[in-house]
Order: C-alpha cells, then structure tokens, then sequence
C-alpha cells in the first residue's frame, strides 16, 4: 500500500519475519516506523549487513523461488510455503517478487534487508535421522536433539518471533510449560506451520501425553482426536490437510524411549530410533531369526551395556516367527524374568533381557550383542597352557555352571487351574518335598553359549543364551514331556530322548559335559580339535528311518528295542588321549573326571546336578588359588603299551532304561567300579 509518491508500507508480517522498518523511502532506502516515529537505520533491532561469502541461500528460499516461478494450481504446499500467518522465518515469496532484487545483492551494504532468521522449523528439519530398516526408509527426530531445540530460552525466542507476544500471553512462562509438559507437541505443531496454537491447545491441557493423536473414521474426515477419544476443539477446526500432516509428523518426533524391563506395544507406523542394523541375519531358524542393531543413544536407558564406536548401542533384535509366536513369547519372556526377579542385578554368564516390544504384528526381543558365540571363541583364540589362559577356562567354566544353577533354581506359583481336586493336580511323578523348581535351559551347546567383548575378563565373558526351549514346570504339570516331540542339537542330546524318558533338569547336565570335554580339547590341542573329536565320535545312526546317515553323538544305541545305550567307544578313546597328553595338568585330569563320572552317564538319576557341579567347580577354584601348578602343571598319565592279542578289555559300560530311575544303590556303585577298572586299565 502506498502511503506517498516516496514511501512504500510492508505488509506487518514481513516486518516482524525479517525485522524490517514498516515504512521505507524508495530511493533513500530508509525506514521509519509508527511506534518510533524516526529513522531505524540505528537501532539495534535491525541486524547488520553480512558479507555475501558468508551466506548461502536457505533451502526454504530456494524451494520458495521455485514455487513463485510455477504454472498457477502447480505451486508447492510444502510447510514452508504456508499461508504468511503460519510461517516462521522462511523468505517470503512476495517480498522476493516485489523487489526486482539480486539474490546476492539482498545481503549488501546498500539494503536495510537482514540476514534469513534459520528457524525452528529448519533446525527440526536438519536434526532427522534415517532409519535403519530396511522396509522403513523414513526418519526420526534424537530425543536429545528435540531436547536441545525446545529448551526454554529457544522456546522464548521462537514464540516471540510468531506474534504470540501480541496475545497477552507471559511468553516466558509459557515457554517453561512447553519445554516441561509439551516439547514434542510444540515441535510437532512449528514444522507443520502452527505454531501459534501452542498457547491454545495448552489452555484445552493437550500435552505430550495425548500422542499418538488418531485419526477420526474415513466418515468423519481427518479430524484427530486426543488421548481416549478425546475431541479436541482448536484442532477439529483445522483442514484436513493439516491434521493428516500433524498425523504423520507425530511419528517421527516421538520415536520410543527403551527403558530396562519393559514392554512395549508399538504402533505400525512408529519409527524404530535404530540407526544402523547388519545387512545379514545373525541367527536364523524355524521359529525366530536374529539381527544387530544399534539404538541411538538418547533412545535407551539400559544398565550394562558398554556404549560401542562412540556413543551409540548395539544390540541383538530377536524377531519371533513361530506361528504360535505370541506363546513362545509370553514363555520366553517370563523366563528372563523369573530369572531377573531372583537376583539384584543381571547374572555374569546369563544373557539378560533389556526389553521387548510388539510392531506390526511381530514380537521382539532386545538382547546384548554378543561378539560371536562359543564356536567364534575357540577358532579365534589361540590357547595357551599357561597361568592366565587356564585361570580365565576355569572362571568361565565356574561361571556357566553357576548360571545353569539359577536356571535350575527358578520357580513359578502354581497356575490358577491347579486345584487339589482338578486332573492336572495329578503329576505323572511324584517329587520329593523341594523339587518345586523345574526351570531348565533344554538346548545348551556352544552355540547357545554367547562370547561377549572383553571386559573385565582377559578375552571377554561367555553367557549361557537361548532359552527359547527353556520350560518351567509348576506343580500342576509332568515332570517331563514327550521326548518325540521336543526340539533338540542332535549333537549333544543326551540319551533320554532316543530311549524315550521323560526329560528333566538332567538333561542340561549331559548336554553341559559335552561342553566341557569340548572345551578341555580346545585347551590342549587348539582350534582344531572340535572337528577332531566330532570325527572320532561319528557313527551310524541307530534310527532305522536313518539307515545311511552318521552323527556324531556322544551315545550310541545298543539294541533295535532302542532301549539300551552306552557312551560311545570314541569319546572314551579320546578322553583318554587328553588325559596322557603332555601339557594335561591336575585340573584337566579332574576336569575329565568329573565329566566321565558324574554327567555323562546313560541313566539321567545316576547324574551329578546343578548344586554339586557349581561346588565342584568352587573346590576347582580354590584348589587353583591355592597352588598354582593345579592348573599349568604338567602331569600326563603314561602311555600305554599297545595291547597284545591276549588281553582282553572289558566292554563298554552299557547301562540299561527300565522306565525308571533304578533305586538300588549297590547297582550304582558296581557300575562306577566297573567304569574305573576301565580307565586303569587303558591307563
């Protein structure tokens, strides 16, 4: 509007956008002001000149250039092209075209024009992060860069700059509000262009509690709703177009916050805050698979877990793919939390749970993620029969037997559809008075034994893991179950289930000392030895639905009845091998020992448990505190002559399954000296 031949009036928003004198003489270029009354080329409010070198121009003027020089009905919609009441220091289209000016001249000494203000709105639009999923190329806002952004003093600046001083409104104490109760709403709010409802939307007590805002049904438009269905009234009268775009930015800025324990059901179009995942499935199987991945840091607030490359944490994601999923969830869930529910803080050689959550229609677990597993250990390792390398076996053996105790120590309260006159109240066997606690893992080999960075250990801590086929039994359920239709590692299932037992906490002991031999091999003779022992033990399979194929099982089968078992001829053989080779020190002996004689035997009863493994491996290390030749030592067992024609050793010790565990004593006992005449005389 002109208000003489010499003096042209801006509109008043350009003036409060980019600081600029209402009035100003055409050819003079200086600017007066009603308020003022005089010439504003002094005050301060105006922004001095910047060099042009030091500007470049903004994205938001670029795309507004773009937009101006469209065919009518083709301009941009975009948030920075918003009606003038709504936008927040982005240059203005009319200004620009008003003025037949030089992009780069704006920014000389000869115009009152000031430098673009950077906005709010830019700084949210330049702190996104990708995501990492691969199916989810979209974007995030960091909680710690929102923080940064709405913090008060900024909120104070932004709210002045958007014409809310005008209202009445105590700036300063509503940018206290926002920053506290609605930081995420403010934001969400500028980037769309309505920033000035801030003060509205708070008077209705709309908050950051309200998110996820929801969309209305297709019948009633795009109108949201708040938190409960609640309708809220400066929203319902926006336009479509821009409730749908605050819907959708709603996503981006309130990625979830992973807290230690917990549980969360997402919605499908949430924003995981992962910033990286591996391109290749770590683990994969019939019922789940698994991938790394790493959570920004302001994402999580787990304990224990180191924070890797700098900041950021990397964790294991376990995506259940069973079609019973959400079963095998609610089971596997509430064995991390029985477990966790005993001890104050997570176990040393147990994975811990961090946390879990249900997005589009898929359960996952957060774990720690591991550098490898048990097998990745060994191979990249090169042992050393020396003090440190034996102190660290001994500290891991230790620790994983004491961790299997915790596992065997778990207990649930009977569910409420056991009652003294119910069927199920019936248990198929009877337990003598403790054996409340059934918690069992049911799949331990090395590969479910998880190797994590070094810490405080010498090559890092190995985790007992997976306990995706780990069972609680309350007292209104079996003892055990049908071995035909358990999952299992063929390689270290122990007899029980070839002879059709009922499986129990025993069944961890076997699969243990298979473990353990494997490990006294690695000590001995070095990465190459697990394929050598698998070699010595491989042998047809008893299955007659197998005829042709071998495996390498620590057992064979005896008769077609498939009722009787002996620990094969080859494990025998090659315990005997460690026990005379030339670095076989006390403990190894003992070590070979304990697994011969108390965890590889065919009758699960005749086995050693949980209680008396974590005491002998206690007495290990306190035998190695005391004497430190107790484990480096050398003291092989002398090699034996090769036996002539005339010597005949006594068979195998084959141990028959009635159906029960034998009670007679004195049969024991004559199968162990039986068992150790053996070892004399191949001694």
């Amino acid at each position: 509007m002109r208000l003489g031949r010499s003096t042209l009036r801006l509109p008043r928003w350009v003036s409060r956008v980019f600081r600029v004198p209402l009035r100003f003489h055409k050819r003079t270029g200086e600017g007066h002001s009603k308020r003022s009354g005089g010439n504003l080329r002094s005050q301060s409010a105006i922004t001095k000149p910047v060099p042009k070198a030091q500007v470049e121009p903004s994205e938001a003027h670029n795309a507004t250039i773009a937009s101006a020089n469209a065919p009518p009905g083709q301009q941009n919609n975009s948030s920075y092209l918003a009606p003038p009441s709504q936008r927040t220091g982005s240059w203005s289209t009319r200004s620009l075209s008003s003025r037949s000016v030089d992009p780069q001249d704006r920014f000389s000494s000869s115009n009152e024009f000031a430098e673009p203000i950077h906005s709010l709105q830019d700084d949210l639009r330049e702190a996104r992060v990708p995501c990492a999923r691969k199916h989810n190329s979209k974007f995030f806002i960091p909680e710690c860069k929102l923080r940064c952004l709405i913090k008060a003093d900024k909120v104070t600046s932004e709210l002045c700059k958007i014409s809310i001083e005008d209202s009445g409104v105590d700036i300063k104490e509503l940018a206290i509000k926002i920053s506290t109760s609605a930081p995420h709403l403010f934001a969400a709010l500028t980037y769309i262009g309505r920033g000035p409802e801030i003060a509205e939307l708070l008077e209705e007590e709309v908050s950051d509690n309200d998110f996820p805002f929801a969309l209305r049904d297709p019948g009633h438009g795009y109108s949201l709703l708040g938190k409960n269905g609640r309708e809220i009234k400066t929203i319902s009268k926006w336009l479509d177009q821009d409730s749908e775009r605050f819907w959708q930015c709603q996503w981006w800025i309130n990625a979830p916050i992973f807290h230690e324990g917990c549980h969360y059901d997402l919605h499908d179009n949430d924003m995981l805050p992962f910033i990286n995942r591996t391109s290749q499935n770590i683990d994969s199987g019939g019922f789940s698979r698994v991938y790394g991945a790493e959570i920004h840091r302001s994402h999580h607030f787990f304990s224990g877990i180191a924070p890797c490359d700098g900041e950021d944490c990397h964790v294991a994601i376990k995506e259940l793919t069973a079609i019973n999923a959400e079963e095998a969830f609610v089971n596997e869930t509430k064995f991390f939390r029985t477990l966790a529910a005993k001890q104050r803080r997570p176990h040393q050689h147990l994975m811990n749970l961090l946390a879990t959550y249900r997005w589009k229609n898929r359960y996952h677990l957060i774990l720690p993620l591991a550098k490898g597993n048990l097998y990745a250990c060994w191979s990249q390792i090169v042992p050393k029969v020396d003090l440190t390398t034996l102190n660290w076996c001994l500290d891991q053996m230790a620790g994983m037997a004491n961790g299997l105790l915790q596992i065997h120590g778990c207990e649930l309260p009977p569910t409420e559809s056991s009652t003294p006159n119910s069927e199920a109240s019936e248990p198929l066997i009877k337990f003598k008075k403790g054996e409340e606690k059934f918690g069992r893992h049911g799949d331990l080999k090395p590969a479910n034994i998880l190797w994590f960075a070094a810490g405080e250990d010498l090559w890092g801590t190995l985790k007992i893991a997976d306990y995706g086929l780990g069972r609680f039994h309350g007292r209104d359920t079996r003892s055990g179950i049908d071995g035909t239709n358990f999952q299992f590692s063929p390689t270290y299932e122990p007899p029980e289930l070839t002879l059709k037992m009922l499986v129990s906490r025993k069944y961890d002991m076997w699969s243990l000392g298979c473990i353990l031999l494997e490990f006294a091999s690695w000590i001995l003779k070095g990465k190459d030895s697990t394929n050598d022992f698998a070699s010595v033990r491989l042998r047809s399979d008893s299955n007659p639905t197998l005829v042709g194929f071998r495996n390498d099982k620590f057992f064979s089968v005896q008769d077609k009845a498939r009722r009787k078992a002996v620990v094969r001829e080859g494990v025998v053989e090659w315990v005997q091998q460690l026990h005379r080779h030339p670095k076989c020190s006390a403990f190894i002996h003992d070590l070979l020992n304990l697994v011969m004689q108390h965890l590889l035997l065919i009758v699960p009863g005749d086995r050693i448990d949980a209680v008396g493994l974590d005491k002998a491996f206690k007495k290990f290390q306190r035998m190695a505190k005391r004497d430190s030749g107790y484990l480096v030592e050398p003291k092989p067992h002398p090699a034996t002559a090769t036996p002539g024609p005339s010597l005949q050793l006594p068979p195998p010790t084959t141990q028959h399954h009635t159906g029960r565990h034998d009670s007679d004593q004195d049969t024991a006992f004559l199968r162990k000296k039986v068992y150790f005449s053996i070892l004399q005389v191949l001694s």
